[in-house]
């Protein structure tokens, strides 16, 4: 089971630690001060929608849907993807 909620990215003050969170401050996971932390963090708490969207994709291809429908979810896995990015 993944833990619901959006998933957010926050910055404990100066130290250079990320975590991820959703609300009600429950914690995912914290980083380590990494030059990559912060892009690090943006992929995990992007990971949610990433799982939805390929999903959501495999759903659309094994259920023969038009190409409006896949596009659709190619759109929302593009955006997933973004957000993973941290763009």
């Amino acid at each position: 089971m993944i833990t619901k909620g959006d998933w957010i990215v926050t910055k404990a003050g100066d130290t250079g630690h990320y975590a991820v969170q959703v609300e009600h401050d429950q914690f995912i996971c914290e980083l380590d001060p990494l030059p990559e932390a912060e892009d690090n963090a943006a992929l995990i708490a992007a990971a949610p929608k990433l799982l939805a969207a390929a999903k959501e994709l495999v759903y659309g291809r094994n259920y023969g849907m038009g190409s409006r429908a896949l596009q659709l979810r190619f759109e929302l896995l593009e955006d997933a993807i973004k957000e993973a990015k941290n763009k």
